[in-house]
């Protein structure tokens, strides 16, 4: 049975993306680490390069995607919401 999340963790989850969206676009890699409870990024397009885990791995991945790309902006589009953490697409 699956339940309906309530407005005020919807409100929490959402917060949580824009900090780390904001610390992206400010080019913060601590700022990055800190916004996740288990630093974890998955980037597909990257391949098995794109999936790090742990705080030093997304440090060392975030520097390296400003490094190659110092213009790097990152525009949220719709968060989805559910039962399990959020996610944007």
């Amino acid at each position: 049975m699956t339940t309906a999340i309530s407005e005020d963790l919807r409100a929490r989850r959402s917060e949580i993306v824009n900090q780390h969206t904001d610390a992206e676009n400010r080019h913060d890699p601590d700022g990055v680490v800190a916004s996740f409870d288990r630093p974890y990024y998955d980037i597909p397009s990257f391949g098995d390069a794109g999936q790090v885990n742990g705080p030093e791995a997304v440090r060392e991945l975030w520097q390296g995607l400003v490094a190659g790309f110092p213009d790097l902006h990152i525009e949220p589009g719709q968060q989805l919401h559910s039962d399990d953490p959020s996610s944007s697409r």
